[in-house]
């Protein structure tokens, strides 16, 4: 059986013309063609994708009915491509939104899919999916440090650090043999090295000591986050872990190539 291929990005906030031109590179780079299968090519967003961020009911100012329309027709630009798109939640997503569409799965993990875009999922905390015969344990959220200027149900929502899904994430790792991590925010570890670099507030969040928990069960063979915007890839721990920055990939198989 042909291998998937496997990209993860770190955060797109949207469906920009950059994350749209990344996608005709890496089909250019990787001869994938326009008509290829969708379910062969799988973008994994580890957080922040923004694809709905403006989808709900709570507008009536013509100013964010705008930009709801403007959102929904940049999703149905995705559907031209020959991907599949996960997305691991992040603290700026629209969970409202998230939450109330159908629910569905995707390569085993329990998932929200897009009505209208037939190529779009949103992982629930805690899921593992498996390609290309590897398991890939994931969990969303973060903390929102720009809280304070945001406004609930419109630009900011609670459900960015869903405490209620630790149990549920614990178990899963812990009965599963994971090969890969995918997360947006990182553990106290990884904190601690990229704090100094990128000159972060000592703000933190609950989900780093919950991954630094997730350390302890069990090995990993890399873990892939984003969600702190670094200008370049960062590859900490004996490039174990791995920070990634706006709206650029890795390709997973490379990756697996390097230490395995």
């Amino acid at each position: 059986m042909k291998s998937k291929n496997v990209f993860i990005f770190g955060d797109t906030h949207g469906i920009s013309d950059s994350f749209l031109g990344q996608l005709d590179s890496i089909m250019k780079k990787n001869g994938i063609k326009r008509n290829s299968p969708k379910k062969d090519n799988i973008v994994i967003i580890a957080g922040d994708c923004g694809f709905c961020f403006w989808s709900n009911n709570y507008f009536t100012d013509e100013k964010y009915l705008f930009r709801q329309r403007y959102e929904a027709d940049r999703r149905k630009l995705l559907t031209k491509f020959p991907f599949t798109f996960i997305c691991v939640l992040g603290n700026h997503e629209n969970y409202e939104y998230i939450y109330s569409l159908p629910k569905a799965q995707i390569f085993g993990g329990k998932c929200f899919k897009e009505p209208n875009v037939e190529n779009v999922f949103y992982l629930r905390n805690g899921e593992v999916i498996t390609i290309n015969n590897k398991k890939i344990w994931t969990f969303g959220g973060g903390l929102s440090i720009d809280k304070v200027w945001r406004e609930e149900h419109i630009t900011w929502w609670k459900d960015e650090i869903r405490i209620k899904d630790f149990k549920k994430g614990i178990k899963s790792y812990s009965e599963n043999q994971i090969d890969y991590i995918i997360t947006h925010d990182v553990s106290n570890e990884i904190f601690n090295i990229i704090a100094p670099m990128l000159y972060l507030q000592e703000k933190r969040c609950p989900l780093q000591n919950y991954f630094s928990e997730i350390k302890q069960i069990r090995p990993y063979k890399k873990w892939f986050s984003a969600h702190y915007h670094p200008k370049k890839i960062l590859r900490l721990n004996n490039n174990k872990d791995i920070v990634l920055p706006i709206c650029t990939y890795i390709n997973l198989q490379e990756e697996a190539d390097l230490n395995e």
